[in-house]
């Protein structure tokens, strides 16, 4: 895949926080779920994990670039405690 330019991922960033602001009522009942969000198209997919979202996002959206993110804010990522790094 061919390096993006950082001006076209700000302008892809933008477009897909616009679309997400014109679905947000829309999303609202899903709160907590993870979108894939392709912002041309305005069209998504719902999840409850990475795994989940990205593999809906193949089936429906191919390898269009899409957004993706926690409905309601915060990491679409989760972590389940643990230690990261080198132990003492």
């Amino acid at each position: 895949m061919p390096a993006v330019s950082e001006k076209v991922r700000r302008e892809f960033h933008e477009q897909a926080r616009q679309a997400y602001a014109a679905l947000r009522i829309e999303l609202e009942q899903h709160s907590g779920a993870i979108i894939g969000l392709d912002p041309v198209s305005r069209e998504y997919v719902l999840g409850h994990s990475i795994g989940e979202v990205s593999q809906k996002c193949q089936e429906r959206f191919g390898e269009r670039p899409v957004y993706i993110t926690r409905i309601g804010g915060g990491s679409p990522l989760r972590h389940q405690g643990g230690t990261h790094g080198r132990p003492s």
